[in-house]
């Protein structure tokens, strides 16, 4: 996790007049983001921009990249992306 992004992000929102939630989630944890979807609609009322900075990177070729390692990458790649979707579409 990017905690230092995070904090930068949080940092440069502070400087408006709006308001805004931040929590660090990790991305593939569906039952993690369904809660902080609802606590953010339950806060706001609704969610009018999301800023998800998650970010996966793999400095190998990938024909050496284990099976394993690929899954990791995919569920966070799709997988993530895909819950985060989901989860915010009906609080919009």
């Amino acid at each position: 996790m990017n905690e230092a992004g995070l904090l930068q992000t949080e940092k440069t929102l502070a400087e408006t007049s709006r308001d805004r939630n931040h929590a660090p989630r990790d991305v593939a944890d569906e039952e993690g983001v369904r809660s902080f979807s609802e606590d953010v609609s339950k806060r706001h009322g609704r969610v009018t921009l999301l800023i998800n900075n998650a970010e996966s990177r793999w400095k190998a070729l990938s024909r050496k990249i284990s099976l394993d390692d690929f899954r990791w990458l995919m569920k966070y790649q799709l997988l993530g992306h895909g819950i985060w979707r989901q989860s915010i579409s009906c609080h919009c």
